[in-house]
């Protein structure tokens, strides 16, 4: 007799230490395929006329970076009235938030003819409209080659002492993942508060709204899941101990297969059902309850491939599928047995947590893929990290996707979740080397990442095929290498304002750094190409193109390092010279790579690396050729 059996996997996660987080109610993470968010912004007036703006100015002349009140007398200057502007009965608009760390702006609720004066101000730069944005967002750590009780993880004190910080919907400061119960208080450096009612501990040691008021609540659950997953240990998700292990009737909606309605009786069968978005839609779970189902097999999107995004299961044992095993199971379900006379079963067994699955990792659908429209001689993204149905804390009074019980913990998934998985191996960097900047620590990591996976083959994508640097950027983020790199690509202001100068303009750069003083004249111009970065993205020509990089010793004082290509036969690759011989820590070398094509494959993108090769590290950058890539 046929069986179809199915395994639904639990998630679970244990996590670093959390020292810091901040508040925002604004921020993106991949969406779950329900709008669960509740924003917390008005972009219209009672009137309809005025919408809520972003507006980039230049920095104030002469003000410091650092002189907050000053950058607001600035901000507040482009809205009082003057010329023909008219509120048309409004009240003089005012400053919602200013902004002086990564830009200079503000944020205020226009009509079009205050935007329209506004804009002839003399410091403008440009506005743009506020925008609801989705939020999208287990064992990380070993996953990750971090270990409690030996290596680089127990060396720097879990990173004690080091602060990180997080702009997002708020946290549930009281839920019991952010208990400080045996850490240390936090640097005597750090000059933190929690606004009231919310209290600092030694794991929470500040906790601000930048929206105005004192409410850093969690009322989306975005903030806390992602603060309290920097990567305690976890649990798994509940499974269903009530569903035996018993065959049971299949059914398959012929022509209707999102299970929205059912014309048939479908008490205690096992129902296939099609998914529309990354997530079981709650329509149809809902629906195959209410007719009786047993159980569902939901079969993902054929864009999702192999990503499967769990989620709790609504009291309805429930498991996931891929497309490519979904149309085995549709088939089977639409021919039938080899047998006419054997009727079509099934069965869900659940066979608890599974570790050391092969392949991993793999490129979820989800995740951001490059080039980068804004900079596309930079190779992006930079790196991989775990993002997949990761389990963290969850304010027990958001809801979970329509369910009226209370939880106080949920999987997630999105590029949210990766995020504080870098930011822990961050600060375990950080806390090893206080004194490195933050393009060295990113060097760090993306080289000595990983590009294979565990079964020792290159890592693949969403469909199982092999991964491009433009889906996993440097590789997958490997914590017990990253604190001991031998040589970084380190960058400074100087540089990056020399890169914006060449990529933006005089304006833009002085924008972004907040320095009005500075001109392109002074720091120079950097092609993209050209910037010190940890990886190399030309264009593929049959001319050749020469970029040049320079490594910084922060290995042992003596080293050698010798160069190693691997690319395709048809890309040349040069790196002059071919030794880099250090003498003394935090020396530093330059070298020339020069890569061009020898014949033609028809390829519009070549991929290989650059491997320094010493006695103790390997210091590895990928090399990307692409013909789209404009020569600059």
């Amino acid at each position: 007799m046929a069986r179809l059996m199915s395994t639904v996997l639990p998630a679970l996660v244990a996590c670093l230490l959390v020292f810091v987080f901040s508040a925002t109610p604004t921020l993106s993470m991949v969406s779950n395929g329900r709008a669960t968010a509740r924003q917390q912004s008005t972009s219209l007036d009672d009137d309809g006329a005025a919408r809520t703006y972003v507006v980039l100015v230049e920095p104030p002349a002469h003000a410091h970076a650092h002189d907050e009140a000053a950058h607001r007398r600035w901000h507040e200057s482009f809205l009082r009235p003057g010329g023909s502007r008219s509120t048309g009965g409004r009240d003089t608009p005012t400053i919602r938030h200013s902004y002086t760390g990564v830009f200079s702006g503000f944020a205020a609720t226009l009509t079009e003819d205050e935007l329209a004066a506004v804009s002839r101000k003399r410091g403008f730069v440009r506005a743009f409209p506020e925008r609801k944005v989705p939020l999208m967002t287990t064992r990380t750590p070993g996953f990750l080659g971090l270990d409690p009780k030996r290596g680089v993880w127990k060396a720097t004190k879990y990173g004690e002492g080091v602060v990180i910080g997080m702009l997002d919907t708020g946290v549930a400061a009281s839920h019991p993942s952010f208990g400080d119960e045996g850490m240390s208080p936090p640097p005597a450096r750090w000059k933190g508060t929690c606004q009231p009612p919310a209290k600092c501990n030694n794991k929470i040691v500040g906790l601000v709204s930048v929206m105005g008021g004192n409410d850093t609540t969690d009322n989306i659950g975005h903030g806390t899941h992602t603060a309290a997953t920097a990567e305690f240990d976890g649990e798994s998700l509940t499974q269903d101990k009530r569903f035996s292990a018993k065959e049971y009737p299949l059914y398959y909606p012929q022509g209707s297969n999102y299970c929205d309605v059912f014309d048939v009786n479908i008490t205690g069968k096992v129902v296939v059902c099609d998914t529309q978005t990354p997530l079981p839609p709650l329509t149809s779970i809902e629906a195959v309850q209410k007719a009786g189902g047993a159980g569902v097999v939901f079969i993902n999107e054929a864009d999702f491939g192999y990503t499967i995004v769990v989620e709790k299961y609504y009291n309805l044992p429930m498991s996931q599928v891929t497309a490519t095993d979904g149309s085995k199971i549709m088939g089977y379900a639409r021919e039938g047995p080899p047998s006419s006379a054997a009727p079509l079963n099934a069965t869900i067994l659940f066979n608890s947590s599974m570790v050391h699955v092969k392949p991993a990792p793999v490129v979820a659908a989800f995740s951001s893929r490059g080039p980068n429209a804004a900079s596309p001689g930079v190779l992006k993204p930079d790196i991989l990290a775990p993002g997949l149905n990761i389990l963290a804390a969850w304010p027990s009074m958001v809801p979970v996707d329509g369910d009226e019980a209370s939880y106080d913990y949920n999987v997630a998934s999105g590029t949210s979740m990766a995020t504080p998985h870098v930011s822990g191996i961050v600060a375990l960097i950080k806390k090893a080397h206080p004194d490195w900047s933050p393009s060295a620590i990113k060097s760090a990591i993306m080289t000595t990442s990983s590009a294979v996976d565990n079964a020792g083959n290159p890592i693949m994508d969403e469909a199982h095929q092999k991964a491009s640097a433009y889906s996993i950027g440097a590789g997958h983020v490997d914590g017990a290498k990253a604190v001991d790199p031998g040589l970084v690509y380190d960058l400074g202001v100087g540089e990056y304002s020399a890169y914006i100068c060449a990529l933006l303009g005089e304006a833009a750069m002085k924008t972004i750094t907040g320095n009005n003083t500075l001109s392109c004249a002074t720091v120079g111009s950097i092609p993209e190409a050209q910037l010190n970065y940890p990886t190399i993205l030309v264009p593929l020509s049959d001319n050749k193109f020469k970029v040049k990089r320079t490594v910084t010793n922060v290995g042992p004082a003596k080293s050698r390092y010798t160069a190693h290509v691997h690319a395709p036969k048809w890309l040349k690759v040069k790196v002059e010279p071919e030794e880099l011989e250090f003498k003394e820590a935090m020396e530093k070398k330059t070298f020339t790579v020069t890569v061009s094509r020898e014949g033609d494959d028809g390829g519009q993108i070549a991929e290989g690396s650059l491997h320094w090769v010493s006695k103790d590290h390997v210091v590895r950058s990928p090399i990307v050729a692409d013909s789209r890539v404009v020569k600059r």
